[in-house]
């Protein structure tokens, strides 16, 4: 982690800090806070109105925070001192613990542009005029910034430029976004115009707004700009064209399956202004500290290796020995456990572990017994069956006779 000295941070002013810086800031200012800090200032933006001096933003602006910090840097001159300074009298010292590294990161390679443009090279001024593309980019590298970041690059018609001014200014001035247009932007001299402006579509606009119209579909210029631009969004996986029907007109097929923005459309729900500038927007990402923040999130999916098949015993496949009881039954029978099943078999009568306890000894005695009565069948009606003699026995009572005769 670099360090940054107190005195570089009065050196240094506020506009050197980077877009993402300024993100982070407003996703961690722009919300409304209830109970004041210590001082009496809100712990919100409305707290840098008072402290900075400069006008309350609009109640529709998308990012209030950036617009008092643009204020107050065109008040005055204020530093990243300065400005930890009105975070510490708002009691927002959980912004300054998180945004710290990217500061520290902002003045540093502030310092090293700063020492090294005291120093004439040529080569290095050469470097720099490569990035140059528009107007805006002349100004920030002489302050020793990067290049301009627009939010949207406007592509239209000649025959549409009074509704693309009125496009610009209402973007612009009401919801605070950044556009760049080829003939108020460009700067001159560039070698290739179609190339400049598609790097500019490509590294610097988020978004590519088409004003549509029939001069528009009847250029081939701007349709090899759509058809560019459709190609970069395939590739970074991102919705890149944002298209505006000015006039009515017949769309090419490129242009079919997009959700356009109408703006002949009349509707009490339709508002498309502010379509438009919500369509326009970049998102934010909110965390909770800069070690755990990213502006790009990346997903992987690791596929993992199958488990291993189940492997029983072979003594875990054997069915259990035991007959489970009868559930509706009041007596199981089960094989006994000593002797195989067969002609040498026996039977083992196992009573109902849950109905037994709740039948008397009398009833289970007679239960049994009907049980044993339909398994033996008894004598028929009448005497008591006398047991009947064996053909041995009958061998033997002759044998007997004959002997005493």
């Amino acid at each position: 982690m670099m360090e940054v000295s107190p005195t570089s941070l009065e050196n240094t002013p506020l506009s050197v800090l980077r877009n993402n810086t300024r993100e982070v800031i407003s996703s961690l200012l722009n919300p409304c806070k209830v109970i004041p800090s210590p001082s009496g200032y809100p712990r919100d933006f409305r707290g840098l109105v008072y402290l900075a001096n400069v006008p309350t933003p609009p109640c529709k602006s998308p990012d209030p925070t950036d617009t008092v910090l643009k204020s107050w840097q065109k008040a005055c001159k204020p530093t990243v001192a300065d400005f930890i300074h009105a975070l510490e009298q708002i009691d927002r010292w959980d912004i300054i613990d998180d945004i710290k590294e990217f500061i520290e990161k902002d003045v540093h390679d502030f310092q090293q542009r700063d020492s090294a443009s005291e120093k004439p090279n040529v080569d290095l001024n050469i470097e720099s005029d490569k990035h140059i593309l528009t107007v805006d980019d002349v100004q920030r590298i002489n302050e020793g910034l990067e290049p301009q970041i627009y939010d949207a690059f406007l592509l239209y018609s000649d025959d549409d430029a009074d509704f693309a001014s009125e496009m610009v200014e209402r973007l612009e001035q009401r919801y605070q976004l950044k556009l760049c247009l080829k003939d108020r932007d460009l700067v001159g001299g560039v070698t290739f115009e179609h190339e400049a402006i598609m790097r500019l579509i490509s590294e610097r606009c988020r978004r590519l707004i088409i004003i549509v119209s029939p001069s528009f579909i009847e250029s081939s210029a701007n349709k090899f700009f759509v058809t560019y631009a459709q190609a970069l969004g395939i590739e970074q996986r991102q919705r890149k064209i944002v298209p505006c029907i000015y006039r009515r007109v017949t769309l090419p097929p490129e242009l079919s399956y997009y959700f356009v923005l109408d703006h002949t459309r009349s509707s009490p729900l339709w508002d498309f202004w502010e379509k438009l500038s919500q369509s326009v927007k970049a998102p934010i990402v909110v965390a909770n500290g800069p070690s755990r923040m990213s502006l790009k999130t990346s997903v992987s999916i690791v596929e993992l290796p199958s488990p291993e098949p189940l492997r029983l015993k072979p003594s875990e496949w054997d069915c259990p020995s035991k007959v489970p009881a009868v559930s509706n039954g009041l007596l199981a029978i089960e094989p006994s456990s000593s002797r195989p099943l067969g002609a040498q078999g026996s039977f083992q009568l196992n009573e109902s572990p849950s109905v037994s306890s709740k039948v008397p000894k009398e009833k289970k005695k007679s239960k049994l017994v009907s049980l044993l009565s339909g398994i033996f069948p008894s004598p028929p009606s009448g005497k008591p069956g006398k047991k009947s003699k064996s053909p041995k026995s009958k061998a033997k009572k002759l044998i007997v006779q004959s002997e005493s005769t």
